[in-house]
């Protein structure tokens, strides 16, 4: 799907709630079907992995879901499309929000705010047009 170096990898669900646009797959994009099973009650938590790279955001879900629906949660997004990125207090565990033109997408975990950290900062560094290496922080 994406390649190139890692800067930050966290175990998280997602919640893609009422995305407007689709975003990019594996396989192309994520199916209408799937999409309006996001919408039901704002959307489903998938858990698996997502994984910063040094100018997409990529999220894969577990095997499992794709054994449940029939289709594997593969999906990146630039982060140049992304307008913020903020952290909530959530039931059992912080939230991210990361804001795009066609809605949000919600990342949840344990100890996931070191990860929007360097989520933000990368995002920060693209958007200045920073030569910088990958941000790092923490």
């Amino acid at each position: 799907m994406t390649s190139g170096l890692v800067i930050a990898r966290a175990r998280a669900s997602a919640n893609f709630g009422k995305l407007r646009t689709p975003m990019a797959t594996s396989q192309g994009r994520i199916s209408a079907a799937l999409m309006r099973g996001f919408d039901v009650l704002g959307g489903m938590w998938i858990p698996g992995t997502a994984t910063l790279f040094a100018d997409t955001l990529a999220f894969e879900g577990l095997a499992l879901h794709r054994a449940i629906y029939g289709e594997a949660v593969r999906a990146a997004l630039p982060l140049a499309e992304v307008d913020s990125v903020t952290v909530r207090s959530g039931i059992a565990s912080r939230v991210v929000v990361l804001a795009i033109a066609g809605g949000v997408l919600r990342l949840r975990g344990f100890q996931i705010d070191g990860f929007a950290a360097r989520v933000e900062g990368q995002r920060r560094a693209l958007a200045e047009g920073s030569d910088a290496p990958p941000h790092t922080g923490t």
